[in-house]
């Protein structure tokens, strides 16, 4: 190193970064010496002495001194952010990371530096974007980022592949990306309270979700490749503007609450049958006209809502339903009910008001 490089190099030794940087700009002397490996280790060393410098180049696997200083640097000011009595070595570790109701407009960039960061909370924020950044978190296994106001989620999303829970409800999201379907081991997505117009094709790839809930967005209709979610329990798609329900819903075999409730329903599919796990089925504010005869299949059901609909009649299989506690058929157009209502012998509430009946046989 010559003696203006010396120089020079002492001087760095008193600038902070964004400074030196500057300086980096000014010609190419200056910025050689900026990219200089031991310029870097002298200002680590003497910024952070109290940090155990070897415990960050074996937990990021990283040797060049300037990414080492750049990482200490994002997890100090993390550390600030969180006012926490934490090391900095502690922070490496950190696996869960609430941030919830903190005022944020952004998601800090420094929280990707949070190799081992498993789960991740920023709820009740002002959130309006999710950077990209969030790739790098590869390890996080739960992202919970509801009531904020965002408006789309990255494609970088599809890098979050050991992901199995993903929460962005009560947003102004418009798209799902179909980076969605990396998501291999996701089992509960909740986007309800958006404004999606659609779900993407890409989502029969979530052959592991469990729950999924799509409620009060502007859905017009489901994708026939919802078929693929053969271990889904719950499916929420109720306060949408959904018209048609695809006979591929039948392949749903493991589903045990399927909320369809407040749509623009006026039929449901005789695939209906095959789900033979089902306990709830809300149905009711559609403009059904027709329930199906192979309700009677639904040997599991539970809860049954029909009311504010269209019905002029109930099928008499209907009295197959035998674990059936909860029937709700106000508000509909019926004239008689089917005396196979007699073999409802779990039936604990039936609310029969506001129909055309001409009279209910006492037994």
């Amino acid at each position: 190193m010559n003696f203006n490089n010396v120089v020079l190099f002492n001087i760095y030794n008193y600038l902070n970064i964004n400074d030196l940087f500057n300086c980096s700009l000014v010609n190419k002397q200056f910025n050689k010496l900026f990219n200089n490996d031991i310029l870097w280790k002298t200002l680590t060393y003497n910024k952070y002495k109290c940090i155990n410098i070897n415990n960050i180049i074996n937990n990021y696997n990283i040797s060049q001194y300037k990414y080492i200083y750049k990482t200490i640097k994002e997890l100090s000011y993390l550390n600030n952010i969180l006012a926490s009595n934490e090391s900095i070595e502690n922070l490496i570790n950190l696996q869960t990371l609430d941030l919830s109701c903190k005022d944020l407009t952004e998601i800090p960039t420094e929280i990707m530096s949070l190799i081992n960061l498993k789960e991740l909370y920023i709820m009740q924020n002002n959130l309006q974007k999710i950077p990209k950044e969030i790739g790098c978190l590869i390890n996080l296994q739960t992202l919970a980022l509801p009531t904020n106001q965002l408006t789309e989620i990255p494609k970088e999303i599809g890098c979050l592949i050991n992901l199995k829970v993903l929460f962005i409800f009560e947003n102004k999201l418009q798209k799902i990306p179909k980076e969605i379907e990396c998501l291999v081991n996701l089992q509960k997505l909740s986007l309800g309270n958006n404004q999606l117009q659609e779900i993407p094709k890409e989502i029969a790839c979530l052959v592991n979700l469990q729950t999924l809930n799509l409620y009060n967005n502007q859905l017009q209709e489901i994708p026939k490749e919802i078929a693929c979610l053969v271990n889904l329990q719950t499916l929420s798609l109720h306060n949408n503007q959904l018209q048609k329900i695809p006979k591929e819903i039948g392949s749903l075999i493991n589903l045990q609450t399927l909320n369809l409730h407040n749509n623009k329903l006026q039929e449901i599919p005789k695939e209906i049958a095959c789900l033979v796990n089902l306990q709830t089925l809300n149905l009711h504010n559609n403009q059904l006209q027709k329930i199906p005869k192979e309700i009677g299949s639904l040997i599991n059901l539970q809860i049954l809502n029909l009311r504010n609909n269209q019905l002029q009649e109930i099928p008499k299989e209907i009295g197959s339903l035998i674990n059936l506690q909860y029937l709700d058929l106000r508000n509909n157009q019926l004239q008689n009910i089917p005396e196979e209502i007699k073999h409802l012998v779990n039936l604990q509430c039936e609310l029969l008001c506001d129909n055309k009946l001409n009279k209910i046989k006492k037994n």
